[in-house]
């Protein structure tokens, strides 16, 4: 059972979930003629109510996550004319835009070449520091997790193998 502040996730309604956890999903197979304000603003999903046009406070969120990322001269580009790194700054921005306590990544850095892995690495930690987000990276990159790393929990065939800070871990 996966509980996230106690409660089971199984038993939360999906807009609510979508309210508190965030999600970066590995592939990139996005493609779309969006502009990347306008997909920073899908993340803003959980908020939207019917017939209602987005708020203030939607347009400030998309804004500052944009901002966070660096892709603020970016917002009226299409999502399909970016390079890869600057696509997933763009998924990026949008899963920022939820303001969820929880982010969840699932390998972020594999599209991104060093100086990309760099710049997408100082934004996370921007977003733990500045607005204390809990961030969970999966990842195969034991260095990665070492220098970004809080805290670091190894799986292997389904079991923990190790849970400890990063230091420690590796």
């Amino acid at each position: 059972e996966v509980r996230l502040q106690g409660e089971a996730v199984a038993a939360v309604p999906r807009r609510e979930l979508a309210r508190r956890i965030a999600f970066l999903p590995q592939s990139q197979g996005v493609e779309t003629a969006m502009t990347v304000r306008e997909l920073a603003m899908t993340g803003r999903y959980p908020y939207f109510t019917l017939f209602e046009p987005s708020s203030a406070a939607d347009h400030r969120a998309v804004d500052a996550a944009l901002a966070l990322c660096g892709i603020a001269a970016l917002a009226d580009r299409r999502f399909d004319e970016l390079s890869g790194g600057e696509r997933q700054r763009a998924l990026l921005a949008a899963a920022i835009a939820q303001e969820a306590p929880v982010l969840l990544l699932d390998e972020p850095f594999t599209f991104l070449d060093p100086a990309g892995q760099e710049t997408f690495a100082a934004v996370i930690r921007r977003l733990r520091s500045r607005r204390g987000v809990t961030v969970v990276t999966v990842t195969h990159d034991l260095a990665r997790a070492a220098a970004d790393g809080c805290r670091v929990i190894g799986i292997r065939g389904g079991g923990i193998v190790l849970d400890g800070p990063a230091v420690e871990a590796m």
